[in-house]
């Protein structure tokens, strides 16, 4: 569980890291 949590908490941070709107 404690990996959910923190793959639901980095994800927002990878997905602008790698997918960034301009």
């Amino acid at each position: 569980m404690l990996f959910f949590l923190s793959f639901f908490y980095f994800f927002p941070f990878i997905f602008f890291k790698f997918w960034p709107f301009d």
